[in-house]
């Protein structure tokens, strides 16, 4: 099921890709597409970045749980 709505801007996001597979990032409206967050400090230009288009599905993450690596199989 696709959600119809974008996320706000900046909100911590679990998206799945056309793929199936299932990333966590957030929303950037600036780009207009969701920025996937590594694991680890890379440099800006090496970000996975997937294009509205390219989501199937997404759902916020609570603020108050910053750790993201449970909602990732």
């Amino acid at each position: 099921m696709e959600n119809l709505k974008d996320p706000e801007p900046d909100r911590f996001v679990i998206f799945t890709d056309k793929h199936g597979v299932t990333r966590k990032g957030m929303y950037k409206m600036d780009v207009l597409a969701f920025v996937e967050i590594a694991e680890e400090e890379t440099p800006v230009e090496t970000k996975l970045i997937y294009e509205k288009s390219d989501v199937a599905h997404w759902n916020y993450v609570e603020d108050s749980d910053p750790d993201l690596t449970r909602f990732v199989p």
